[in-house]
């Protein structure tokens, strides 16, 4: 059976096998699907095959394809990863056609961070909108923009160095709440502010937008939008449905 995909995903495999790539959703039993926007999950082979430049997106909704910026290389870290260079590389995955008027959303990630990161590093962030998830300055920690504002909110949840973490936030009109689970458990922080609907475009993995120490350094595996606020009950979920392949 291809590499990420369980016996749950039959049916969707034989889609892509007989080339409808549009409209396939492969995910992992308990991974949360109502709302999500767009998947990528390096682990599965339908997403990314272990080589070449182009990530499909296997969340259902229709996005198609993600493309490299540069060289984000492949690792078998994590089940399957991409690793990104950070500061002085322009590494990315750019995913075109991926424009949407959120009212609320939900972004989340599975990270691997090596070391520092320089200036505001990206995460999953819609470059056009300049909102999305990112690290706050050289803090290490999660931090956050939504439609040019909001960047100067501190999550103070830091992921851990060289392990694996999944860190979310989910914006609401009214408040952002982060949620970070890793192998100690799940913490949570809340930024409450009015947040004004928002036309999203310009999906990037890895990167935010402006000078080069806006690069991401380390390894995504999982990279998923949805277009509601998940709860931190849910995005724990997520988690749990996941996190036997990073050995948690």
């Amino acid at each position: 059976m291809p590499r990420g995909v369980n016996m749950y995903d039959e049916g969707r495999i034989q889609q892509r096998n007989y080339g409808l790539s549009d409209n396939v959703q492969i995910v992992s039993p308990g991974f949360l699907t109502d709302g999500l926007r767009y998947l990528m999950d390096i682990g599965n082979s339908f997403c990314y095959p272990g080589s070449g430049t182009i990530v499909y997106d296997v969340s259902g909704y229709n996005i198609n394809r993600g493309s490299f910026n540069d060289s984000p290389t492949y690792s078998l870290l994590g089940g399957g990863s991409l690793v990104f260079g950070g500061s002085g590389t322009t590494d990315y995955v750019s995913v075109p056609d991926s424009q949407w008027l959120a009212t609320e959303a939900t972004i989340l990630v599975w990270l691997y961070r090596d070391g520092a990161q320089l200036g505001t590093a990206g995460l999953l962030f819609y470059s056009s909108s300049l909102a999305g998830l990112n690290f706050f300055g050289t803090t290490n920690n999660l931090g956050y923009h939504w439609n040019a504002g909001q960047f100067t909110y501190n999550s103070g949840l830091q992921p851990p160095s060289l392990a694996w973490s999944m860190g979310a936030v989910s914006v609401y009109p009214d408040r952002a709440v982060f949620t970070l689970c890793q192998a100690s458990g799940t913490t949570t922080a809340t930024n409450t502010a009015t947040h004004a609907a928002v036309t999203l475009n310009g999906l990037r993995v890895g990167h935010t937008i402006g000078t080069a120490s806006r690069y991401f350094k380390g390894n995504i595996a999982i990279a998923a939008v949805y277009d509601h606020a998940l709860s931190p009950d849910e995005i724990t979920q997520n988690f749990n449905a996941t996190r036997a392949r990073f050995n948690i």
